[in-house]
């Protein structure tokens, strides 16, 4: 009976060894998984009927594949945005290490929003595709006044 209950707590002393080494790889792995760059594009005063674009680029720094998905969380009428080849656009979608996709941004401002500063915001998350954990979310914006 003794040697059941040490048998017991080995295996329970194993498993949460087995579950802290997980959690600690996850957790290297979520720093820096995403690199953004540049986390700010800024169109400065453009005047109204005019166009002016930006781009952003986002690199899978780490050392495996993951599921990238872009939303907007703040929009602005008087922008307009498209991702490049191999950017997501309805559901997450692979990008291999070391691999990177872009969103293009354009900023035509309207007298309606004459002397306002907009700022169109965007969240990148990147999750783990077998468990579909979060490993790391990075935000980037775009921002412009129309003149």
């Amino acid at each position: 009976m003794e040697v059941r209950c040490v048998m017991k707590k080995l295996g329970a002393g194993f498993m949460l060894a087995a579950a802290l080494i997980a959690a600690s790889s996850t957790a290297a792995l979520a720093s820096n998984v995403l690199k953004v760059k540049p986390r700010t594009v800024n169109f400065g005063p453009t005047p109204v009927g005019t166009v002016t674009g930006g781009s952003v680029t986002l690199t899978n720094t780490s050392s495996t594949t993951i599921n990238l998905s872009i939303v907007t969380t703040k929009d602005w009428d008087d922008f307009s945005f498209e991702f490049l080849p191999g950017c997501p656009t309805n559901e997450p979608a692979p990008l291999d290490p070391g691999e990177s996709c872009g969103v293009v941004v354009r900023f035509l401002p309207s007298e309606l929003f004459l002397g306002l500063k907009q700022d169109e915001r965007f969240l990148a998350t990147a999750t783990d595709p077998l468990t579909g954990e979060v490993l790391d979310s990075e935000q980037f914006l775009f921002v412009g006044r129309a003149s």
